[in-house]
């Protein structure tokens, strides 16, 4: 699945923290990233349940053979998918990246304006560059390695949460 990005709003247009509006665009990919992946998941799981319970039900009620053979193909078909797609891995790690990063976001937004300094800007930054470095490190491994993507999860370099990884 490639990675795709909506196109940016121009710049300065949420606020006049061009940190901020880069943070919050990001959190807005995963979640679109998250919530998408999370359909896909559940659409072929569901599929795939459906189809292969109705491959059995035809065949035991002796359905014609081009029937069954037709929903035990479309049951093949969506394991294809599921394993091309890998929606759940993609769900997991995009849900993971906005974990990591909502909660930076949101201490720099409780901040007042007179206290983002350079070094808080600064700090927000790095946050982001982490959590988007490491999700797309994971992502890119996953594929080499030809495995899925969801499976025990390591703590980003410079993660200082004290969240356990899940």
């Amino acid at each position: 699945m490639a990675l795709r990005r909506p196109p940016a709003p121009a710049p300065g247009s949420l606020s006049d923290d061009l940190v901020l509006d880069y943070a919050l665009r990001e959190l807005e990919w995963f979640t679109f990233t998250r919530n998408r992946a999370r359909l896909g998941h559940y659409a072929t799981e569901f599929g795939a349940l459906a189809t292969g319970s109705v491959t059995v039900i035809a065949a035991g009620l002796h359905a014609p053979a081009v029937i069954t053979a037709t929903i035990a193909g479309m049951t093949v078909f969506i394991g294809g998918l599921r394993q091309a797609f890998d929606h759940g891995g993609r769900y997991v790690l995009a849900a993971e990246a906005w974990a990591r990063l909502s909660p930076a976001v949101e201490r720099y937004r409780l901040l007042s304006p007179s206290e983002r300094t350079p070094e808080a800007r600064e700090r927000l930054l790095e946050r982001i560059e982490t959590v988007m470095d490491f999700e797309i490190a994971q992502w890119g491994t996953s594929l080499r390695q030809g495995h899925s993507m969801a499976g025990p999860s390591e703590t980003p370099p410079g993660d200082g949460s004290t969240q356990p990884a899940r």
